[in-house]
């Protein structure tokens, strides 16, 4: 496994695990996030990841108002075929800048799905 020591993004960071399990930690707990599920960590949460075994993870990071109805707190969430689809789709988008056109339009979608996300119980006692 890989553990990532404890940082924070000024953005907040939908964490999907693809492959493998992912431990996310905080100072508010801990949580399992297996694959075809994400982590909702809103913008400047420190935290750490602990990638158990062989783990392949994708991260979208939103501006905290980006959209109304984002989670506000730190969650795990199930990841539909349509959101997974829209993450990995937009990884191959240019990066930076503003965007035109599709990319836009994959994007806005990626966003307006994250509020619709099921919230699952996978918190672990410390």
């Amino acid at each position: 496994g890989y553990h990532v020591p404890q940082h924070r993004h000024s953005r907040s960071q939908l964490l999907h695990a693809l492959v493998g399990v992912v431990l996310v930690t905080t100072k508010h707990g801990r949580w399992m996030v297996p694959p075809d599920h994400a982590m909702w960590i809103p913008a400047g949460t420190e935290h750490s990841v602990e990638m158990l075994g062989d783990v392949s993870m994708r991260s979208v990071y939103v501006m905290p108002d980006a959209i109304a109805g984002l989670p506000e707190g730190l969650r795990v969430v199930g990841i539909t075929e349509l959101m997974h689809s829209l993450i990995v789709e937009s990884e191959k988008l240019p990066q930076g800048g503003e965007l035109e056109g599709r990319a836009a339009l994959v994007m806005g979608l990626l966003l307006h799905e994250i509020p619709n996300l099921p919230e699952r119980p996978l918190g672990l006692p410390f």
